[in-house]
């Protein structure tokens, strides 16, 4: 039996996440900022210590694995996935800052258009969840109303039926 829904699901985001980035935003932004060279092949090494981080959980979720290993499998994934994306924001942003909003639209569009629709499915919801408000509300606007609709209706509850049973952090 495989790993809980809910875990293949986040997953499947993380791992679009990376793979967009290694294939579509950095070369995207590596056009238009050619010094951000080495920075994103340090992010893109990094994708890799994700992955095995990811896979140790998935392997500790697995029926028949020690419980045991749950706990520590996790603070890993959480350590690795926290410094990822603080070194990410850290590099990423100020390369984002030199692109017109034209540039940088372009390079968004290409990003979400590699998303596979099954992750398409779950990502609002998901990426709203637990955001606070004022941030929500400033990425919601950039979403098309239907979009936005579905997301915030049909998607959320099936999102979170996902997580059901779950232990989410206070």
């Amino acid at each position: 039996m495989p790993s809980p829904v809910w875990w293949r699901q986040l997953r499947d985001i993380i791992d679009w996440h990376h793979h967009s980035e290694d294939e579509v935003l950095w070369p995207g932004l590596l056009s238009r900022a050619p010094q951000f060279t080495a920075e994103a092949r340090r992010l893109g090494d990094d994708h890799a210590v994700l992955d095995r981080a990811m896979e140790a959980v998935t392997a500790a979720l697995r029926p028949g694995a020690n419980p045991a290993a749950v706990a520590p499998a996790a603070t890993r994934f959480e350590s690795v996935l926290r410094d990822h994306l603080r070194d990410e924001e850290t590099v990423s942003f100020p390369v984002f800052a030199r692109l017109s909003p034209d540039e940088y639209l372009a390079v968004e569009r290409k990003v979400i258009a590699s998303a596979p629709f099954t992750v398409m499915t779950r990502l609002q919801p998901w990426m709203f969840d637990g955001a606070d408000k004022r941030s929500v509300a400033h990425v919601a606007a950039t979403i098309p109303p239907p979009v936005r609709l579905i997301g915030n209706t049909v998607l959320r509850r099936r999102y979170e039926r996902t997580l059901t049973g779950v232990t989410r952090p206070r």
